[in-house]
């Protein structure tokens, strides 16, 4: 119910990328990854302790649909999460987003 935006990005993990001297390009794809950007509607205080609580592990599966697999559940990790202070008198939290990283 907090969600207010998801964007999935697919990412080729390349090793060795280089183009020849005819321009072509070579490259050795060694893994592919999603990054999940997710932001969120403004927080109470307990809501954004929910949800930073839900991601405290340095490995977390999370469950998401994803535009070429369909609802699938991967293994990531967060690193930086931000929230700005929308009213400090009420303790609200707008504008709060992370990052999911696959693993």
């Amino acid at each position: 119910p907090y969600l207010t935006n998801m964007v999935v990005t697919i990412q080729d993990i390349d090793m060795n990328a280089e183009r020849t001297t005819d321009g072509n390009l070579k490259r050795c794809r060694i893994a592919t990854k999603r990054n999940i950007d997710l932001s969120f509607k403004p927080l109470t205080q307990s809501e954004s302790q929910i949800i930073l609580s839900a991601i405290t592990s340095l490995f977390f599966s999370v469950t998401y649909i994803d535009p070429q697999l369909g609802t699938t559940t991967k293994t990531f990790y967060v690193s930086d999460r931000s929230a700005n202070s929308l009213a400090l008198d009420t303790l609200m939290w707008n504008e709060m987003s992370f990052t999911l990283t696959e693993q």
